[in-house]
């Protein structure tokens, strides 16, 4: 493992390799108490609801029995002043299995009402809203931003079972694609909120004085990347993650290299100079040219 001392960038390189789809930074900027109206807005933009929140809680534990509980941790989940529950998952690079694993928590959400008691007549709808920040290679030939699913019929689309039960992937890189192409308006709040997430330092002044929980999360996010321990722990918990999908495509057994090898394709894929991939990996700059 790469060890978070062993890694030769100033403070500040490591802040500027920090964006909100960090899932240690998206939960403190959509999970934590105080947030409600930043989260509701996110909403509103993305899925086109208008909800009140009840209830925030981030990092919710699920009860999954013999599952992994690496695998029953959820990022942000809402509780709508209807009863509705709203899990927002963001997923940035590993897609392995995503799928079963997104909806094992649309189901294990759904079902633990019922565990407490609830009748199925009065059963409340669940929402599962995976945030892909790329473009997942498996939906790459479909136009829209967002795909949907409901319990339907095989043969009769249009028949649901319920409609109590939905869950949603959103991919943010096509939401920019569709706004450089001019079919979303840059002014649209799901575009500013794109922005926000894929790169801060692209928002504007304007943008931000027009759109209050925009601004609001802007400064929750730059506040925390600002805090020394909290920067360190987003910033670990990424080049965690970076290992652990490394360690899962070339087997722990490659040894040390390839996962490097790994961490320096990652942060190419996210733009980030060779300098810096070179001084956070222990790569030569040949070595990492050669990764393209």
């Amino acid at each position: 493992m790469v060890d978070y001392e062993e890694i030769n960038l100033s403070e500040e390189q490591k802040r500027d390799a920090l964006l909100p789809t960090n899932d240690f930074l998206f939960k403190r900027i959509y999970g934590k108490e105080g947030s409600e109206k930043i989260t509701e807005d996110f909403i509103k933009a993305f899925l086109g609801l208008d909800v009140t929140i009840e209830k925030l809680e981030d990092s919710k534990s699920l009860d999954i029995n013999a599952i992994d509980k690496k695998a029953g941790v959820i990022d942000v989940l809402v509780t709508n002043s209807d009863g509705t529950k709203i899990n927002l998952e963001m997923q940035v690079g590993n897609y392995t299995n995503v799928e079963e694993r997104f909806c094992f928590y649309g189901f294990e959400l759904f079902t633990e009402q019922f565990q407490k008691g609830t009748r199925y007549l009065n059963a409340k709808k669940t929402m599962g809203v995976l945030i892909l920040k790329g473009d997942y290679s498996r939906y790459k030939g479909y136009e829209e931003y967002m795909l949907s699913w409901k319990l339907r019929e095989d043969k009769y689309h249009d028949l649901i079972l319920t409609d109590k039960l939905e869950l949603c992937i959103i991919s943010l890189e096509k939401i920019k694609k569709k706004v450089a192409l001019g079919e979303i308006s840059s002014k649209d709040q799901i575009a500013i909120w794109t922005k926000f997430l894929l790169n801060p330092k692209e928002l504007k002044e304007e943008e931000m004085s027009e759109n209050k929980e925009v601004k609001e999360a802007y400064d929750k996010y730059n506040e925390m990347i600002d805090d020394v321990e909290v920067r360190r722990a987003a910033f670990k918990r990424q080049l965690d993650i970076m290992e652990k999908h490394a360690a899962k495509e070339d087997g722990i057994k490659e040894g040390i290299e390839k996962s490097r090898k790994e961490i320096a394709k990652n942060m190419l894929k996210e733009k980030i100079s060779i300098e810096v991939i070179s001084k956070a990996t222990g790569l030569t700059k040949e070595e990492i040219e050669s990764l393209k």
